[in-house]
């Protein structure tokens, strides 16, 4: 189990997550209610309850600072991104459609990675925080996303992949 600590694994499951914010997102762009009862959302929350409420959740109150900080950023933008949409992009052609499909695949992203941030800071703080401290979880949960960490990750998987297509060939 300290192998996995070291070669930083905590929540590379943009499944789960990503089912998450996707069945949000789903709500916002069809201009419904977020937290309206919808089954896609109640699933996506059911599946990922245990992670949510003890890790996620955990993380988000444990680094406050560093979301609000995320946000902060991010909502200014948002607000000119949608007025642009509104007001310049509101046809169907090309251009428009790709706007769409940018903002939607980077506000997946910011809120993906937020998640899965404090699910790792949760992880990192009740395994490794006599060893590191506050501020050295937020080091150690950035040193992981070096290129170096991902390619490795990604070769990885590559070769689970391929060794599990072998298995039916």
């Amino acid at each position: 189990l300290g192998d996995v600590y070291k070669r930083q694994r905590y929540m590379n499951s943009c499944v789960s997550v990503g089912l998450i914010v996707n069945t949000c997102l789903r709500r916002v762009y069809l201009d419904a209610p977020t937290f309206q009862w919808d089954p896609f959302v109640l699933t996506a929350c059911l599946l990922c309850a245990p992670a949510l409420v003890t890790h996620v959740i955990p993380g988000l109150a444990m680094y406050a600072w560093v979301h609000a900080c995320i946000l902060a950023l991010w909502f200014p933008l948002c607000w000119v991104i949608r007025r642009l949409e509104s007001r310049v992009f509101n046809t169907m052609n090309f251009f428009s459609i790709a706007f769409r499909v940018i903002m939607r695949l980077g506000m997946t992203f910011v809120v993906t990675l937020m998640l899965q941030s404090s699910y790792n800071y949760a992880v990192l703080f009740y395994s490794r925080y006599d060893e590191l401290g506050y501020m050295g979880i937020l080091q150690y949960e950035w040193e992981s996303r070096r290129w170096g960490c991902l390619i490795e990750i990604v070769y990885e998987s590559i070769a689970n992949v391929l060794q599990f297509v072998s298995a039916f060939a």
